[in-house]
């Protein structure tokens, strides 16, 4: 915290009838203003901790979003290798290019998010 050169006035008598502030030799004390400039220092480091957690809070968020996308492409994965077991076992030939064009669909799907992050 840097501090500022303050001083405290005294009143000092001049003449009969009227008193004058004066500078004291002794310096700045009042604890008033030395808790303002406490306060001032801590509402800046608030404001720059309140910064930076909503930085990190932005970047937990797009985090959440990549480990979700990617478990999706996961999922999208396996289910297109059930469906391509799957078509192994179908007795018709349309049935099974329909099967397999299904799970290609599919691939192509987690591939694409796999890309978009």
């Amino acid at each position: 915290m840097e501090s500022i050169q303050r001083y405290r006035y005294g009143l000092k008598w001049n003449g009969p009838k009227e008193f004058v502030a004066t500078p004291k030799s002794d310096g700045y004390w009042t604890p008033w203003h030395v808790a303002d400039e406490q306060i001032t220092a801590l509402r800046h480091q608030l404001q720059q901790a309140e910064a930076r957690a909503a930085e990190l809070e932005a970047t937990l968020y797009h985090g959440n979003l990549q480990r979700e996308k990617c478990q999706k492409a996961m999922i999208l994965r396996k289910q297109a290798e059930a469906v391509e077991d799957a078509a192994n076992y179908v007795v018709g030939l349309g049935d099974k290019r329909t099967l397999l064009h299904y799970a290609q669909c599919l691939y192509q799907q987690a591939d694409e998010l796999e890309q978009n992050q």
